[in-house]
């Protein structure tokens, strides 16, 4: 069966919601807008990518043979495929399934297994993770994030003269985080009162001395959740994307095992793969993402298995599908995502999606200094 992609990086901000009837803020929403055309990377010749309007398809037609990249932009589904299309979004909530029901795909998941979804995508999960990777595998994580469901609790444990960082139970890309340290007891007191008072509770964890953020990639299917490689990226100021390292994976491999000893590293992965098959078995089919941090404990360095579990598709993933097009053993690229009047060199880019006037954010891929 061939594929529909459908490129919406606010998914986590629709769950967030819990509703089908969703606008994302003006942000997310750009961000939407102006990727829509990203999948045609990963997408292969007989699969299609949903668009919500196309600004210009001579321009399209135009990209696409220059790069040789064959999937179909369409933002209607031909009904004579409908019936064989495998439905790819970003992420799937109950707004990314209306999207797909109005462009006339098939084949959707149920109410039963978006809400399953839904509440493995709830942070709570990557403390479940950490817990059985703790407990029955024997690996070292930092103390465990709490799941907070009053401001009285919040000020209490900020009595207790830890450094904490408030996330909302869903949110992605430094959206819906706060570093309590920094603001003001009233700030951080109206803070975590409007995140419960949204999203029913408030995920605390302690502050980690941050070297380097990676991530595993792995790929959920019938048979189970499999390794399928590294990411090594980058986050700004308020803990937002900003890049990924596109290289081969042994490259990848070779700058953790600066921090982290081979052995440790695959221990981790392994045991992932055993935790996440017995959780998502029959709940997500896709690719996902475990984001981890290598940082320092006393002067030691350490390591933080599960960050975050992203039951979707992650600009990690992106990164190891163009290092298959344009890394090889002596080249290391960044998969950049940034504001259209960002300060880039364009003489060492290639943009990855063409620019429209409407387009407020870029994506490229830059020769790396």
């Amino acid at each position: 069966m061939n594929r529909l992609f459908f490129f919406n990086p606010d998914n986590d901000l629709a769950l967030a919601a819990g509703v089908a009837q969703f606008t994302p803020p003006a942000n997310p929403l750009a961000l939407r807008q102006s990727g829509a055309l990203l999948p045609i990377w990963w997408a292969d010749e007989n699969d299609y990518v949903l668009v919500e309007s196309i600004p210009d398809e001579e321009i399209i037609d135009r990209f696409r043979k220059k790069f040789g990249l064959k999937a179909q932009v369409i933002t209607k589904v031909p009904e004579n495929v409908a019936d064989d299309l495998i439905c790819c979004p970003w992420g799937w909530s109950a707004n990314s399934r209306l999207i797909f029901k109005k462009a006339g795909a098939k084949n959707l998941p149920s109410d039963e297994n978006l809400e399953r979804l839904r509440q493995l995508s709830h942070r709570r999960f990557s403390i479940e993770v950490n817990r059985r990777l703790r407990d029955n595998f024997g690996i070292e994580t930092p103390p465990l994030p709490k799941e907070v469901f009053s401001a009285e609790e919040v000020m209490n444990l900020l009595d207790s003269q830890h450094d904490y960082i408030a996330k909302s139970p869903w949110s992605s890309s430094g959206r819906g985080m706060a570093q309590l340290s920094s603001m003001s007891k009233n700030a951080a007191i109206s803070f975590v009162s409007g995140v419960i008072s949204r999203q029913g509770s408030v995920i605390l964890e302690k502050t980690l001395n941050k070297i380097l953020d990676f991530a595993m990639l792995f790929k959920s299917d019938e048979k189970g959740v499999k390794f399928i490689g590294y990411s090594v990226f980058s986050t700004n100021a308020n803990g937002g994307y900003s890049s990924n390292i596109v290289a081969n994976d042994s490259t990848l491999k070779s700058m953790l095992t600066k921090y982290i000893t081979a052995s440790k590293l695959d221990n981790i992965k392994s045991s992932l793969e055993s935790v996440l098959s017995d959780s998502i078995s029959g709940v997500y089919l896709g690719p996902l993402g475990v984001d981890m941090m290598v940082y320092s404990d006393c002067g030691q360095t350490a390591v933080a298995p599960t960050i975050e579990v992203n039951l979707r598709m992650t600009m990690g993933i992106v990164a190891h599908h163009l290092a298959s097009r344009f890394a090889d053993n002596d080249n290391m690229l960044d998969f950049i995502v940034a504001p259209t009047k960002s300060n880039i060199n364009k003489a060492k880019t290639i943009s990855l999606i063409p620019v429209f006037s409407t387009t407020r954010f870029t994506f490229n891929l830059a020769i790396k200094s």
